[in-house]
């Protein structure tokens, strides 16, 4: 079983969940995140956030902001709203314009993205499984995945393809780690 769960949060915001007709508030969301990460205490934590909903004001959006801060996702994809027609929200007033918008969702990203790297720098000096997904001949270069969704590069002068190394994770990358490899699996 792998170690990673993906939970699409949407907003940290209950007054922007209630809007979106969704069925969890953030104090629910947290529990939940407390009593996985009880069970799986590395578990890779993702999430779908949706940032600029029509009535988002800015003080939801900092309440979303602070929450998503506590919870420590290890990624998270972000989305700025966009009005479908047929919908109940496309004729919502009080539309978010799209500069605010895409401020928030810069915000959101770097706020994502430092959580992620966090996320990863636990795992530096740690020995983990890998199984390789992408091997390129020409450079040399081995490109997989842990059970907790690290993405993990390596020299490889072999074709790992389709297998499990054991790895020393030795460096932090923009979107992953690099590591060694310790022995074949």
């Amino acid at each position: 079983v792998a170690r990673h769960l993906h939970l699409p949060l949407q907003s940290g915001s209950a007054a922007t969940l209630r809007r979106m007709a969704r069925a969890i508030n953030p104090e629910q969301f947290a529990l939940l995140v407390d009593n996985i990460r009880s069970i799986v205490p590395e578990i890779a934590l993702t999430t779908d956030i949706l940032v600029g909903f029509p009535g988002e004001t800015e003080e939801e959006f900092k309440e979303s902001f602070d929450f998503i801060s506590q919870m420590d996702f290890a990624a998270g994809h972000v989305f700025s709203y966009s009005a479908r027609e047929g919908t109940p929200a496309a004729d919502f007033q009080d539309q978010i314009p799209h500069p605010i918008r895409k401020k928030r969702s810069a915000e959101i990203r770097e706020l994502l993205n430092n959580s992620g790297e966090t996320y990863r720098r636990h795992f530096l000096g740690s020995e983990l499984v890998v199984l390789w997904e992408q091997v390129d001949e020409i450079t040399q270069r081995a490109v997989g995945l842990t059970d907790n969704y690290l993405r993990v590069e390596t020299h490889a002068s072999q074709d790992l393809w389709n297998t499990f190394s054991r790895m020393k994770i030795t460096e932090l990358t923009h979107e992953g780690v690099l590591g060694e490899i310790l022995d074949p699996e």
